[in-house]
């Protein structure tokens, strides 16, 4: 029998329920979840890193006992960057009656599943923050909204100084969620004082944006915001070397990946600045619980050879999530119990804050669960720049 948990001895599901020992074929009977990735393509970068979230999650739960005795796997497709393909791939697992699907990890792709399952099930776990899902639907996306990332940024902003605002951004479903978002956060009390100066945007098939970034430029920004990533990131960075540009750039956390920057160095501005999860405050994180979500995240990577970055936790906490409701239901766990379970959440601590789904988001965490992280230069890694908020430190 195929599906997101899997057995090939009948007997295994009762033995787990009653509480029996677990029969020796269980070694080869875990339970595995279906997940769709952008294994390649645009968002190939984002899709890798959610695969390596993955493999650590897995072989830490193994190796602390698995799901009631049971070993868990998560069986990875390849929607190709594709919003079609993921569609397809949705509809035959759909077929499979499972009870939850995670994936995927760009706006258009979960889009595209959501579609297909977030009025009738399974349940859908997207690993982008930029995604909206219906209220009290089905799908449920990762971490804080968009609308609580982007004012995060905008706050930090406000609160360096940096009054004059330029932003650019693509053409896809994030970049103009995040336009309708800017309009409003502009328009409000709380960032009084922000300027939006400048507004570009630029294709996902652009191999430049020299043009943008002159008109930014001759407006003369305090500071840069941009929602681009990966590889339009990249050509919105050489733009403004290009013509440049050298001010303090804030983005999101899809673009905190020091293999993403490291190639980038000659050319990326003097302040870089991301969206960024408590864990990477460290020692200067108050809530206890949700440290200690941030050491297992940790040694979890150490079990497979990996030094984990922001991109890397947005999976994190829909995995904690779901095994949660699996220790509770059973392997015999429905979508339906899934759902509800995780609307019932009030209080969850997890890696990137305590989640709370009584605003009826399908997130579950807002502004305050959001820090700001920059990016050394010389030394290459990235650094707290923020408490919860958005709040500057002071180095």
């Amino acid at each position: 029998m195929r599906g997101a948990l899997r057995f090939v001895c009948a007997t295994l599901a009762a033995a787990l329920v009653g509480g029996a020992s677990v029969p020796a074929c269980a070694q080869s009977a875990p339970y595995t979840f279906e997940v769709i990735l952008p294994m390649t393509g645009q968002a190939a970068f984002s899709g890798q890193a959610e695969s390596q979230t993955l493999a650590a999650f897995e072989k830490y739960i193994n190796a602390n006992g698995g799901v009631r005795g049971a070993q868990i796997h998560f069986d990875i497709k390849d929607d190709q960057t594709s919003p079609q393909v993921a569609l397809q791939l949705t509809n035959a697992i759909v077929a499979q009656h499972v009870p939850v699907l995670f994936g995927s990890a760009v706006v258009a792709t979960c889009a595209s599943i959501g579609a297909a399952v977030s009025a009738t099930g399974p349940v859908q776990f997207c690993f982008s923050p930029g995604y909206s899902p219906p209220k009290d639907s089905y799908s449920f996306a990762t971490g804080a909204t968009i609308r609580a990332l982007t004012k995060t940024i905008l706050m930090y902003a406000k609160l360096r100084g940096f009054h004059r605002i330029a932003f650019i951004g693509s053409t896809d479903a994030t970049g103009m969620a995040t336009v309708a978002i800017n309009a409003e956060l502009f328009a409000s009390p709380d960032l009084r004082g922000l300027e939006l100066v400048a507004d570009e945007r630029v294709s996902t098939g652009d191999v430049s944006a020299a043009a943008q970034l002159a008109k930014i430029k001759a407006a003369k920004p305090d500071a840069l915001w941009t929602s681009t990533s990966g590889t339009v990131f990249g050509t919105v960075i050489h733009a403004m070397s290009d013509v440049g540009l050298d001010v303090p750039v804030l983005t999101t956390t899809a673009n905190a990946s020091a293999p993403q920057l490291k190639p980038m160095a000659a050319y990326l501005p003097h302040e870089l600045y991301f969206n960024g999860v408590p864990f990477q405050l460290g020692d200067l994180l108050k809530d206890a619980d949700v440290r200690k979500q941030g050491r297992m995240f940790a040694d979890a990577f150490k079990l497979i050879g990996v030094e984990p970055t922001p991109l890397h936790t947005l999976s994190w906490d829909s995995l904690l999530i779901t095994v949660a409701a699996l220790r509770q239901f059973g392997p015999s766990m429905t979508a339906d119990q899934l759902k509800t379970y995780t609307l019932g959440l009030r209080h969850f601590p997890a890696l990137n804050g305590n989640y709370d789904f009584s605003a009826g988001d399908q997130h579950g965490l807002d502004s305050n669960a959001v820090v700001i992280v920059g990016w050394d230069r010389d030394k290459q890694d990235f650094f707290p720049a923020s408490q919860l908020g958005g709040i500057p430190i002071k180095h």
